[in-house]
């Protein structure tokens, strides 16, 4: 048995993720994974899928917190 099917590791997905708003559209938002580094846009993580918010004035390169699983921005 390998070291990886141990029981004593597991995962848990955060439930936010840090990103950086790259598209902005009527009611969607396009949305980057944000690195602790300087961020360069061209070497981040694109989210899949579009996502939502009843938060109101985010605009294009704020950061925000978005729920992956839902695709909902939860805090700007």
């Amino acid at each position: 048995m390998s070291d990886f099917a141990s029981s004593d590791i597991s995962f848990t997905r955060p439930e936010l993720t840090r990103c950086i708003v790259v598209g902005v559209y009527k009611d969607r938002f396009t949305l980057v994974v944000a690195t602790d580094e300087p961020c360069e846009l061209s070497k981040t993580t694109l989210l899949d899928g579009d996502f939502s918010t009843t938060l109101s004035d985010i605009k294009l390169f704020d950061m925000v917190q978005a729920d992956p699983r839902s695709h909902t921005i939860k805090f700007s």
